[in-house]
């Protein structure tokens, strides 16, 4: 075979092995149709063995056919990774709603996993949140129609908010965890203690979509009710849970009972400085926010 751009010859493949174009086999064609170079053929003959010529096939040169190959190849194995990351996550997600300890014996081997989970808790509580000030809004918007408000609640500017300063407490309630466990001698890494955080984050996130639905559903004070509880085991109730179960079982600098005590001071100094510190600067726009709207 002779490649019909290059003229390189090779006995097989269906692309040159030089320059990448796709090869065609030229097919014999018999004596009694083979014209000779001196016959005269007149002009319309030949015009009309134009027309009836069939288009080469597209020429591609070798680095173009080799990107193109890499390209497919690099699609096809993103979407592998997704599909088995999220069937990987599913049997996470399953496992720990039924049984969250189980996390303590897997270390930092579920960090992915739990900073998901993590991921998933902060999305839905952003929703949650702007659901919650759209539906208080069409309740005291008089001119809408079907409990859709007649006033813009600007989406990006409320879910985003909410996102970065869920994003904010969870870093800090994370950090409390950390600087108590190292004060009181417990020998943990970073991403332990994310994977434990993430893993107890499952049953979270399920209040936190159940809240999202209910508050989707204009059902405000069963949702806003769903959606507080969600928010009080995410910065309480879960972190002081984990904060027990390192202390007993690895505490050495202090008996478990005074880190216990030591989680509570820190907790408390940093909610009350970041809470004082939102509260400063979102209040007055939030104010301004709502006399803009009505």
């Amino acid at each position: 075979m002779k490649c019909i751009n290059c003229g390189f010859e090779q006995q097989e493949g269906k692309f040159c092995g030089k320059c990448g174009s796709p090869m065609t086999v030229e097919k014999a064609q018999p004596e009694e149709q083979k014209i000779d170079q001196h016959q005269h053929v007149p002009t319309e003959d030949v015009q009309q063995q134009t027309v009836n010529q069939p288009e080469r096939p597209q020429q591609f040169t070798y680095e173009e056919a080799v990107t193109t190959a890499t390209a497919t190849d690099s699609h096809n194995d993103a979407m592998d990774k997704m599909k088995y990351t999220s069937k990987a996550f599913w049997a996470y997600f399953v496992q720990h709603l039924k049984q969250p300890s189980v996390i303590f014996h897997k270390g930092p081997s579920e960090f992915k996993n739990g900073l998901i989970s993590i991921v998933i808790a902060i999305v839905l509580f952003s929703l949650s949140g702007y659901w919650l000030v759209r539906n208080i809004a069409s309740a005291y918007s008089y001119g809408g129609m079907w409990g859709v408000p007649d006033v813009d609640i600007p989406f990006f500017s409320i879910a985003g908010n909410i996102f970065l300063y869920s994003v904010i407490l969870v870093a800090i309630v994370l950090v409390i965890l950390f600087v108590a466990s190292k004060i009181m001698g417990i020998n943990i890494q970073f991403k332990s203690l994310v994977s434990f955080f993430g893993a107890h984050t499952v049953l979270i996130d399920v209040a936190a979509l159940a809240a999202f639905l209910l508050l989707l559903l204009k059902a405000n004070t069963v949702g806003s009710i769903v959606f507080l509880i969600a928010i009080g085991l995410l910065i309480t109730s879960m972190p002081l849970y984990l904060i027990s179960n390192l202390l007993t079982k690895s505490a050495k600098t202090f008996d478990a009972y005074y880190g216990y005590l030591l989680y509570l001071v820190l907790a408390a100094i940093a909610f009350g400085i970041y809470f004082t510190i939102l509260a400063d600067s979102s209040i007055g726009n939030l104010l301004d926010s709502l006399d803009s709207i009505f």
